[in-house]
């Protein structure tokens, strides 16, 4: 084998070399925004859910507004609506916007930078949702009694314990969900930072 085809051969074994080197770029990039996606999904899944909950509910509380013949209730009424209706569309809104990254289509840095303000506007959606949840556990409560069965909410003394309990497992089960999303979403970002060191 003389000095031209060694050379030859050398450069056909690069190539060939360089062009294993990119696919396995190509199938870590997937496989890492296969994951990411994943991950995201978690997140996804129950928050649409709980938005069509919410959009039945408000769509329910507006076919029966005309039942809430007290001015208060009606008032109670129509934040209950406003919140059901905004706090989904600002929660699905901010989970698009980080399911819409995509690592093979930006750089590494474009990447991390889009994930960190889809995480901080859902973040802050969640943490305004919790907020408004608790002002709807108020508003919507006698809005309910008041339309299902035509009464007056009447708060008496078996009730009255009823409200710090109610408070409690609200406080716990926002704590319990805001605590899994954060996992979840420090687990994506986990995901795009590894991919820097493949």
């Amino acid at each position: 084998m003389d000095l031209d085809e060694m050379k030859n051969v050398w450069s056909e074994m690069a190539e060939q070399l360089e062009q294993q080197k990119q696919l396995t770029n190509d199938m870590i990039l997937k496989m890492t925004q296969l994951q990411f996606k994943d991950r995201l999904r978690k997140i996804a899944i129950p928050e649409t859910v709980s938005s069509i909950v919410c959009f039945v509910a408000g769509a329910y509380l507006l076919v029966n507004l005309s039942k809430l013949d007290i001015l208060s209730y009606r008032i109670m009424g129509i934040v209950s609506i406003g919140i059901l209706i905004i706090l989904p569309i600002w929660s699905l809104s901010a989970i698009r916007k980080m399911r819409s990254i995509s690592p093979s289509r930006h750089t590494y840095r474009e990447t991390l930078l889009a994930f960190a303000r889809g995480k901080k506007q859902f973040v802050f959606a969640q943490k305004m949702s919790m907020y408004l949840s608790f002002v709807l556990m108020f508003t919507l409560t006698p809005v309910i009694v008041k339309i299902a069965f035509g009464k007056e909410l009447v708060i008496t003394q078996k009730l009255l314990w009823l409200i710090p309990v109610c408070i409690f497992l609200f406080i716990l089960f926002t704590r319990w969900v805001m605590r899994c999303y954060r996992n979840i979403l420090n687990d994506a970002d986990t995901i795009l930072e590894d991919l820097k060191s493949k």
